[in-house]
């Protein structure tokens, strides 16, 4: 068997992996700050945080088929494959689909056709109510 100093197997590990960096923007090119950045493959798991500037960096990527998820409030999730080659990535995120709720509360009165209790409406938006009428 061949007896190798383990810095020498240490640096030859160390030379097997790739770091992955880039930057998260949206889709006017804007940076996303605060972005979860999520690299799997079938022995690893590495997560990093965008900056203010969109940047990201995760070192220790190993060379195997994996994906790398990126996550943020208010964006839809983007997936795609771990890239062969250390280049930078531009990640750009679109706008996920806008919900409200519509909050309706009280007894404003009788409707004249059916004579029945009618709710007064408000619509809350966050924590401030506007009433509608």
């Amino acid at each position: 068997m061949l007896n190798l100093p383990l810095t020498l197997l240490t640096s030859i590990a160390a030379a097997q992996t790739l770091t992955i960096s880039g930057r998260v923007r949206d889709e006017n090119r804007l940076p996303i700050s605060g972005a979860t950045i999520e690299l799997r493959t079938s022995s690893v798991v590495l997560i990093a945080a965008s900056d203010n500037e969109g940047a990201f960096s995760i070192a220790g990527v190993p060379p195997l088929p994996g994906d790398i998820r990126v996550v943020k409030g208010g964006f839809q999730p983007l997936t795609i494959g771990i890239p062969n080659s250390g280049s930078p990535l531009d990640l750009v995120l679109r706008v996920s689909d806008i919900s409200t709720v519509l909050v309706v509360e009280g007894v404003a009165g009788k409707a004249t056709g059916s004579r029945m209790d009618v709710p007064t409406a408000n619509c809350r938006f966050g924590s401030d109510p506007f009433p509608l009428r």
